[in-house]
């Protein structure tokens, strides 16, 4: 049957508009009151929460990590458990306060981006055992690395003169001597500086970091002292919890009635995994639990 065009009439169909899901650009700034609250709730908490928290949106990455925050990362550092041996040095004048608590209590590399726990106090760093070996170098080995990165001639002469003049970290060698180690792209970006000075501007220029050399290795020694202590104290925990443990498994496998076995296999039962785990024995251990353990 023909249609009458002229009566037709043309419906126009629209698709349903999708409900895009507004979120909080990383760039806008969080409202007055609301970051007055945040300021004052992250002054309380310690810096390895306040850095967890910062891993968590990029607008409060963006937040936590500008320089208006500062105060908060200071109050921050202030909340760190202190010790009446080896107070925590809460404050480090040659780097920022956010760069500090990076520092003392991050957990990763500086140079790969991968798990290290290994601190370079005197240098502000963070470094894995690899990066450890290949990144830090001094004045006697510079030679060696020359052609590895592909330095120039001034170059060479700059970062040769710069580390045996400067002490970034002093450690000793197998001949009981102390070596000047530095790292590398630190190394050569102070090189680079040093290039592009006079002469007068040189000598200001070591002197500056001689002073600041000495600042460093001052407030080194001050972070190495605490973090011996607190891993001194750590581990007497851990044997104080171990020690716990098997006095609680060995009265309850004698409650069970294996008191001659546990007087006899004492030594194995020292040994057993599930008795050396630094855990507190909870009421739910049942008797099954007990026996392998004394297997």
């Amino acid at each position: 049957m023909p249609h009458d065009t002229q009566s037709l009439e043309l419906r126009v169909v629209q698709s349903p508009q999708k409900r895009v899901k507004r979120v909080a650009s990383a760039a806008s700034p969080l409202p007055v009151v609301v970051f007055a609250i945040l300021h004052m709730v992250c002054g309380f908490m310690h810096p390895r929460d306040l850095l967890a928290l910062a891993r968590t949106s990029k607008a409060l990455r963006k937040v936590i990590w500008n320089k208006s925050f500062k105060r908060a990362w200071e109050s921050s550092l202030t909340t760190v458990d202190q010790i009446d041996a080896y107070p925590f040095p809460a404050e480090a004048l040659h780097m920022s306060p956010a760069a500090y608590a990076l520092l003392a209590f991050g957990s990763w590399c500086y140079h790969c981006q991968k798990r290290a726990r290994l601190i370079h106090w005197a240098l502000g760093i963070r470094l894995c055992a690899f990066c450890s070996k290949t990144q830090l170098v001094h004045g006697e080995c510079i030679a060696d690395m020359y052609p590895y990165y592909n330095l120039s001639h001034h170059q060479y002469s700059a970062l040769y003169n710069l580390l045996c003049k400067i002490p970034w970290i002093r450690t000793l060698n197998r001949r009981n001597q102390y070596e000047n180690h530095a790292y590398m792209p630190h190394a050569l970006r102070d090189a680079d500086r040093w290039l592009s000075l006079s002469a007068a501007g040189r000598a200001a220029f070591e002197q500056e970091r001689k002073e600041l050399a000495v600042l460093r290795l001052k407030h080194a020694s001050l972070c190495e002292s605490w973090m011996d202590y607190c891993a001194s104290q750590r581990e007497k925990n851990l044997a104080d919890l171990r020690a716990n443990r098997l006095s609680q498994i060995c009265e309850r496998l004698c409650d069970l009635g294996w008191a001659e076995e546990v007087r006899r296999e004492r030594k194995t039962l020292c040994e057993h995994r599930r008795v050396i785990e630094p855990k507190v024995l909870t009421e739910k251990a049942s008797s099954d639990q007990l026996f392998s353990a004394r297997v």
